[in-house]
């Protein structure tokens, strides 16, 4: 408990790549589409919310294009010594 970890999500084009501590560790092909119609929600899910985050969400960053495993990495390293 009470351990801090970086998680990034980028979405490129159908595909989905999740890194941890600034190393991919999966990567799905999925379509979003043009969305649920609900809002974007970091940290719950679900129409009524009902699968919330337990813990606390701090520097979220949201960019404009999807950013490579370079820029990811980079990102985990500034963070670890900031």
């Amino acid at each position: 408990m009470n351990n801090l970890v970086h998680v990034a999500y980028v979405y490129n084009a159908n595909t989905l790549t999740v890194y941890f501590n600034g190393v991919q560790l999966v990567t799905w092909n999925i379509g979003l589409g043009s969305g649920t119609g609900r809002p974007f929600q970091i940290g719950a899910s679900g129409p009524a919310n009902q699968e919330a985050w337990p813990g606390r969400i701090d520097e979220v960053a949201i960019h404009g294009e999807a950013l490579p495993a370079s820029a990811i990495a980079a990102h985990y390293a500034s963070w670890l010594n900031a």
